[in-house]
């Protein structure tokens, strides 16, 4: 973001920089042009030195809740704000300010302009009935498996949470759009009633503690294999996630027969959660369930940065999980879909109760991915290799800073799960490719194609 004003005065010029919150005089000295310009930029960096010092202060007071906010934004916003209430609680009308203002100009923009509604689907018919269900059917992977099984000639019931606006696919008349959550165990069963199998999309996570993540990925995982069972469904397929495995150990190869992390109590929330839930879809023996594994999922509908490959503080810059130097496995979310309507039609003796790693055949580097991708989008995207133990020292001192600031639901950090991030552990998927039929990319130019090529900005 830049936000910045420049004011043109007789004797010099004064630069204001919002969002950096910095103001800058620029003035003439008695000298020659090039020691005038000199002495202005030298007391310009001096004064940039002194702004980056004190930011960098303000946000620490921030962060251990000694002062209020750092940034002018969101100081601003709180005062206004402060304002408003103060006046309304001294039962004054609040003052037009700002705020008003700009809410105003939107309103009245908003009467000039003629939009298209956005496209409704209708409600499916009470005795229309389905092939397969899929629940989270709307993101990422959903909408590559509803065409899958469009194409194969299924009818699909889809379970979102929000119904509107959704892509053209979902509006094809073999597809019926229900509103429902995993956490509404009634709800979902209504739904699997009218069907003959079930894909489980939706983790249903989020929450403000670890235990309350957890409990609630499994819960809705539980209320979905309990609705198949009392629907008698003939498969549940749910899927799951690679980062219920633990990817630390390098010269460790993991096959169809690896078992999710032993140690879930070391695993960051999420990781953690996908463990339990793998864990209670096995302990219900008489559902007929197949785990899938999807690991690091590309290509057309999804994100440029994946977090896989490290931590992104903005696009230009990724802060590696190791060096980066170590093959990954990507796969392309329509061979993820190509293995889940794989799994749906296989003779079921051959895949109940078992799990299937999703890995594609072509594994670049964290490197790799991230200069294929700078020279697709003319960018300068730049892979930093970062050092495990830098990792856990960082995020150590951030869980200090935290708990110093007196917050209590913070999980301290595990070295366990920094390393299993930087997916060292090798992948085998011969057993998937020959139970399943599968045939992931595995040519490089096609992988360029559909996972790198689709973020290029368009030629004019």
């Amino acid at each position: 973001p830049s936000w910045t004003i420049s004011i043109l005065c007789d004797d010099g010029v004064i630069d204001v920089d919002i969002y950096e919150d910095r103001v800058a005089a620029r003035r003439p000295h008695n000298a020659i042009a090039p020691i005038d310009s000199f002495f202005r930029n030298l007391k310009m960096g001096i004064g940039a030195s002194g702004d980056a010092a004190k930011g960098l202060l303000s946000f620490g007071g921030e962060l251990t809740r000694l002062s209020g906010p750092s940034d002018g934004f969101t100081r601003s916003m709180r005062s206004s704000i402060n304002k408003f209430h103060d006046a309304l609680n001294a039962g004054e009308k609040p003052r037009d300010d700002a705020g008003g203002r700009l809410v105003k100009i939107c309103s009245d923009i908003a009467e000039t302009v003629s939009v298209t509604p956005p496209l409704q689907t209708p409600a499916p018919a009470e005795d229309t009935t389905y092939n397969v269900a899929v629940i989270g059917g709307t993101g990422f992977i959903g909408a590559h498996l509803t065409k899958k099984l469009l194409d194969a000639g299924k009818r699909v019931a889809v379970v979102v949470r929000n119904t509107e606006n959704l892509p053209k696919i979902f509006h094809d008349e073999r597809v019926g759009v229900f509103s429902a959550s995993i956490s509404e165990k009634g709800a979902i069963q209504d739904i699997l009633k009218r069907c003959d199998q079930v894909v489980n999309l939706a983790h249903g996570g989020g929450g403000s503690s670890r235990q309350q993540i957890i409990e609630r990925m499994v819960g809705g995982a539980k209320n979905v294999a309990e609705a198949a069972r009392a629907s008698e469904l003939e498969r549940l397929i749910f899927v799951s996630s690679s980062a219920a495995l633990f990817l630390g150990d390098e010269g460790v190869t993991i096959t169809a027969a690896s078992a999710p992390d032993v140690r879930p109590d070391d695993r960051a929330d999420y990781a953690a959660a996908k463990i339990e839930c793998e864990h209670a879809m096995r302990g219900i023996s008489d559902i007929p369930v197949v785990t899938m594994r999807p690991a690091i999922v590309v290509g057309d509908g999804g994100g440029a940065f994946h977090s896989a490959l490290g931590a992104y503080e903005n696009e230009t810059h990724c802060a590696g999980w190791n060096a980066g130097r170590n093959p990954l496995p990507f796969v392309l979310a329509e061979d993820v879909a190509d293995a889940i309507v794989a799994a749906l039609n296989v003779e079921l003796i051959t895949v109940r109760g078992k799990s299937f790693n999703l890995v594609g055949d072509v594994r670049w580097t964290a490197r790799q991915y991230t200069e294929e991708l700078a020279a697709a989008t003319g960018r300068p995207l730049r892979f930093h290799s970062v050092w495990p133990g830098r990792l856990a020292a960082e995020e150590w001192l951030k869980f200090a800073v935290k708990k110093i600031a007196g917050r209590k639901d913070v999980a301290a950090p595990s070295f366990r799960d920094l390393k299993s991030r930087g997916m060292i552990t090798l992948f085998d998927t011969t057993e998937e490719k020959r139970v399943l039929g599968w045939s992931p990319c595995a040519d490089a130019a096609e992988f360029r194609a559909r996972a790198i090529e689709i973020h290029a900005p368009p030629k004019l």
